[in-house]
């Protein structure tokens, strides 16, 4: 016989349990997390919005499978981020193949929003940007300025670059991340597929063909020095002009989905993905620098200034110095394929 006490417990604990589900009911019902990409599906947004290259006339080297790299993985030290894998002089293709892989990563959000980074892989970057140098000073007759191209600056071996698109959750093109150098522009395109055009010698992605100042050393404009006004800047410019040779890759390779590797990468790609966090490619010890120096005859700007105003040479001096220690750092340092955060 069920006594009252029973009953008044069986009744408790039924609330219990209704008490329990039903606000869990209510969650899964109104914070549904979208459903993950299978591979088939991915595969196929991968391709929808494949962007299409643009390289300039004169380019040399070109996107490179890391299969071509003919790396020995096993005698690769994988999880040091300062190891550095000898390419032995390779610089990659010298010509424009299509087959040459462009490598996916594709990453839903719980929002229903999808980013697609594209990476496209060089064995060799080589001449780098367009130097300009100005030293102007208003009202005392002072106007000097020079520009230097290829001498070096930015050789390095290994040159991974990258776009990434991304999409509402109703799958259409939000906006599309342009990546140049150590810069990132967002913007707003129209259709599926990105126009990138790369910058001669140096690779930066640009949604626009021009001459684009990327960094600027330094810019002091219309500065107040007693009744002088002085202008003084050194910019960094790529290339993007006459950019008539067309890549689209026939090989498209997705490496991850959500973070995990898919059914079908080869054994290369996995090293590439997920296994190597160092340098491809040693350190480039780059000599160019000191005909950069020599060039630009800073020392004679100087002068030629002090002559007019100490105060104005001065600062452009510092400045100068302040470049040149940079130049030197640049000169050797080489490029780290580890922290790629857009994977």
């Amino acid at each position: 016989m069920v006594t009252m006490k029973t009953r008044i417990l069986n009744l408790f604990f039924i609330l219990m349990l209704i008490a329990y589900a039903t606000p869990k009911k209510l969650y899964s019902m109104t914070n549904t997390k979208t459903m993950a990409y299978t591979e088939t599906e991915a595969k196929a947004l991968m391709l929808k919005h494949l962007p299409h290259l643009y390289f300039h006339a004169d380019e040399k080297y070109f996107p490179t499978a890391i299969e071509d790299f003919n790396i020995d993985w096993s005698t690769v030290t994988l999880d040091d981020k300062d190891a550095e894998v000898d390419l032995n002089g390779y610089k990659g293709n010298t010509s424009l193949i299509q087959s040459v892989p462009v490598y996916t990563s594709i990453l839903q959000n719980d929002d229903g929003t999808t980013r697609i980074s594209y990476l496209f892989l060089y064995a060799w970057n080589e001449k780098g940007p367009r130097g300009h140098i100005k030293a102007k000073v208003v009202g005392l007759g002072v106007d000097k300025s020079w520009t230097w191209g290829d001498y070096g600056l930015g050789l390095h071996y290994s040159d991974v670059e990258h776009i990434e698109v991304y999409l509402k959750s109703s799958g259409e093109v939000d906006y599309v991340i342009y990546s140049m150098h150590s810069f990132t522009a967002k913007v707003t395109i129209s259709g599926n597929n990105p126009k990138v055009y790369v910058a001669k010698g140096s690779h930066g992605s640009y949604s626009s063909t021009g001459l684009h100042t990327y960094l600027t050393v330094w810019d002091e404009d219309k500065k107040v020095l007693g009744k002088t006004v002085y202008d003084t800047h050194l910019k960094f410019e790529d290339v993007v002009d006459n950019n008539t040779k067309l890549w689209i890759s026939t090989n498209p390779r997705l490496l991850k989905l959500n973070g995990a590797a898919v059914s079908d990468i080869s054994n290369a790609e996995n090293y590439l993905a997920f296994k190597y966090s160092g340098r491809l490619g040693v350190r480039y010890t780059n000599t160019y620098w000191q005909k950069l120096t020599d060039y630009a005859q800073v020392e004679d700007i100087v002068k030629f200034v002090k002559k007019f105003s100490n105060s104005v040479g001065n600062k452009i001096e510092d400045k100068w110095n302040e470049l040149r220690d940079s130049i030197e750092a640049e000169a050797t340092a080489s490029r780290s394929f580890y922290g790629r955060s857009f994977w």
